[in-house]
């Protein structure tokens, strides 16, 4: 990996260490819809 890219790895665990509740959050709704749209296929 290059430096970059181990940078932007960092912020990105940083950012889901700080915010993993609204993560999950989102993740469920996503679910959710997918849930949703299958069902109605």
């Amino acid at each position: 990996m290059s430096f970059e890219d181990r940078v932007a790895a960092v912020g990105i665990a940083t950012e889901f260490q700080d915010n993993c509740g609204q993560v999950f959050k989102v993740v469920d709704e996503d679910t959710d819809n997918a849930k949703t749209q299958s069902s109605l296929t």
